[in-house]
């Protein structure tokens, strides 16, 4: 039973322990003391499977994994900005990690392909399929350089790729007024997860691993 925004008394159970004796209980509302009176919901059967899996992340030495850049622009602002993203990766990243409280200021989260890059690394063994930009001779060249395109606009841009540098690099974007271009170079193998491959089932979750590994 899914249960938004209500309450479960007398009138609406009847008889307390008859009232849906067999089902499992989802309950949802704003106000947590609402949540278990009269009624028990499973939600402990939803603590366990977040215990089970846990959001977390890999490391990849300096570089900047997309979640960690999120929860230290979350921190930054307090949770207090408007997320903007296109689809994929950073989007779903976006929605489980920053915690959203009164939007006051503005920030556009964008990538290039990275939801396409990890499909083709879980079922294409990373055969590419243009979501490779750049020369493929040099491989640490970053193309495009966003930072041109921003001077052609006349707008501040900065280039971070080091976790150390994150933190400093994001406060000098929000203290700066007016349009501001941070590129922050993340490694493209990370993936996000949990996710359930196409034509797939619950039961055919996928919890662990990412572009460094051979599937």
């Amino acid at each position: 039973m899914l249960a938004f925004g209500v309450r479960f008394d007398d009138r609406v159970t009847g008889k307390l322990e008859a009232f849906a004796s067999r089902a499992k209980i989802v309950h949802i509302d704003i106000d947590s003391a609402k949540i278990g009176k009269n009624k028990q919901p499973h939600v402990s059967e939803l603590n366990k499977q977040k215990l089970k899996y846990p959001l977390s992340y890999k490391t990849f030495g300096e570089a900047i994994p997309d979640q960690y850049a999120i929860q230290v622009l979350d921190e930054l602002t307090n949770g207090n900005a408007i997320i903007s993203t296109v689809v994929g990766r950073h989007q779903m990243w976006a929605a489980q990690l920053y915690k959203y409280k009164k939007a006051l200021s503005m920030v556009d989260i964008r990538g290039h392909l990275g939801m396409v890059v990890q499909w083709e690394d879980r079922f294409y063994r990373a055969n590419r399929a243009h979501t490779y930009l750049g020369d493929p001779s040099n491989e640490f060249e970053i193309f495009p350089n966003m930072l041109k395109f921003a001077e052609a606009c006349g707008i501040p841009a900065v280039r971070v790729t080091r976790k150390e540098d994150l933190r400093a690099a994001i406060q000098q974007m929000l203290d700066t007024p007016g349009p501001y271009l941070l590129d922050v170079v993340v490694p493209h193998q990370e993936h996000v997860l949990p996710m359930i491959p196409s034509g797939g089932a619950f039961k055919d979750m996928i919890t662990e691993g990412d572009g460094r590994t051979q599937y």
